[in-house]
């Protein structure tokens, strides 16, 4: 397909109308300036670095000399610092290029964490208990990694004092709760 496609392109450049202008046949025109200018390499190397690659043309023994650098990148960890009063959580990395990669974790406290797809650049974590993550990801080929700290924190509500009321049947009691899973009432005694 890459071939094919990159031959479609080659058949519009001005050195094959020149050739068809000079009365070369099809098949000559084809085999001598298509195919060989459309076999463009795609270069698969096995570590980061700065590589020298060097084109040498068959008939004019001309060599061009480019080199490519193929560098390490660090991801950037998307997530929510603190995540109140739930045990889970997404975590994403920014990743513009889909850099395949993998999440990993440390806790102190050797509370378990897992990924919901540890392979994939957007996944939901689940925590076993309320505490501080180092929750990282890596790229496969260069490495490149980020550390982000998750918190997974309880909070106490805290209820505003309405202080005495003095001949009413009524009170409105205000409640300050981070979380977002809201709370109940309930009358003790």
């Amino acid at each position: 397909m890459m071939m094919r496609n990159s031959l479609i392109e080659t058949l519009n450049k001005n050195y094959v109308i020149t050739a068809y202008s000079k009365g070369l046949s099809k098949t000559k025109v084809i085999l001598n300036h298509c195919i060989k200018n459309s076999l463009n390499p795609v270069i698969n190397v096995s570590d980061p670095g700065l590589y020298l690659l060097s084109f040498t043309d068959n008939d004019c023994k001309i060599t061009e000399t480019t080199s490519v650098n193929f560098s390490k990148v660090k991801p950037i960890i998307e997530a929510s610092d603190n995540n109140y009063c739930f045990l889970n959580g997404d975590v994403s990395v920014v990743n513009q290029n889909n850099i395949s990669g993998n999440w990993s974790y440390f806790n102190q406290n050797q509370n378990n964490l897992i990924f919901d797809d540890s392979l994939s650049g957007s996944t939901n974590i689940e925590v076993s208990d309320f505490d501080t993550y180092d929750v990282s990801f890596t790229f496969d080929f260069c490495k490149g990694s980020d550390t982000v700290e998750i918190n997974f924190l309880k909070i106490d509500p805290v209820i505003f004092d309405p202080g005495v009321q003095v001949c009413e049947k009524n009170v409105v009691l205000e409640v300050e709760n981070l979380s977002t899973t809201g709370g109940y009432w309930d009358i003790i005694s």
